[in-house]
């Protein structure tokens, strides 16, 4: 038998992460990677596996007379539950409409502040329609959207003397400006579906996490406590720096009420302590007095909520 190789960092960082600490087979909390050809020397993430005591045990016994925890079944086991894990992140970073009414979201995560022209920057220009076409025809035609979706701002608006009402929604009447905040939640939900992103859960918050499976240029996805401090303040923007940290791991970014949606996106959602979901993009890592401080550029924030 060939010598047993240890099991690179990387690679069970991986394995643990899109198991989400869970038995492929049953869903207990997973104890035991093991490798599905029994061969413990193929170190390949398709010959792992994460289980708990149960199910290890099985796929090492052989009975006759019941079916037994083959390599093609645990590869079945494996690719569902990868399946579930990775659809279940997904929604819960998804703004999601309710059946009866595409103007409500039910669940998921409502975004109150999005990063325009640095999303548009992010996606295809060809490929920023499609996120809800009628849509962008609509704001484009009414003069709200440039050809590249990138917000117009009308030569007759008249700031006003109070920063919270000078974010970019703000240009238009009502109805154009809910139908542009709407076109950019399904333009942030059209972004995650086409991207790989990190979700950096609870139990992936610390060092060893970001240095197996972030660098800079990746997209993340947060949801957690998050400090809010407003650092500079103007009749037309007020910038606002966010930080959240743990296990000596510290996430660093800015953010500017001009693109935040409705009042309570200022004074409420994203001021003082609050929990916020994040999508970010990480610009660079630095480790300064044995903290890993990782400083990124937002693309959305939101409030995860569910029905």
């Amino acid at each position: 038998m060939p010598k047993r190789q240890t099991l690179p960092q990387k690679v069970q960082v991986e394995i643990l992460y899109n198991s989400a600490f869970a038995c492929a087979v049953c869903q207990s909390k997973g104890d035991h990677i093991h490798h599905i050809d029994q061969n413990n020397s193929n170190n390949d993430s398709d010959n792992l596996i994460l289980l708990c005591q149960g199910p290890h045990d099985e796929a090492h016994t052989k009975r006759d007379l019941s079916k037994n925890l083959t390599p093609q079944r645990l590869k079945i086991f494996r690719k569902k539950w990868y399946l579930t894990i990775e659809e279940k992140r997904e929604k819960a970073s998804l703004a999601q409409r309710s059946s009866d009414n595409e103007n409500s979201f039910s669940m998921g995560t409502t975004w109150g502040y999005i990063n325009h022209v640095r999303l548009i920057q992010s996606i295809p220009r060809n490929l920023v329609p499609g996120a809800n076409p009628s849509l962008f025809d609509r704001l484009n035609s009414a003069g709200v959207l440039d050809n590249s979706g990138i917000p117009i701002k009308p030569d007759t608006y008249i700031p006003s003397d109070f920063y919270t009402r000078n974010t970019i929604y703000d240009y238009y009447d009502y109805e154009l400006r809910f139908a542009l905040h709407i076109f950019y939640s399904d333009l942030v939900n059209f972004f995650i579906k086409n991207n790989k992103i990190i979700y950096v859960d609870e139990p992936f918050w610390n060092r060893t996490f970001v240095k197996q499976m972030i660098s800079p240029g990746a997209f993340v996805f947060v949801n957690k406590a998050q400090y809010f401090k407003k650092i500079h303040e103007e009749q037309t923007n007020a910038e606002v720096s966010v930080r959240t940290f743990k296990n000596k791991l510290e996430i660093q970014y800015e953010v500017n009420t001009r693109n935040m949606f409705g009042t309570t996106s200022i004074t409420s959602s994203f001021s003082g302590h609050r929990t916020c979901a994040s999508l970010l993009q990480v610009k660079s890592i630095e480790d300064i007095d044995k903290r890993r401080i990782l400083h990124c550029t937002p693309l959305a924030l939101g409030v995860g909520f569910y029905t």
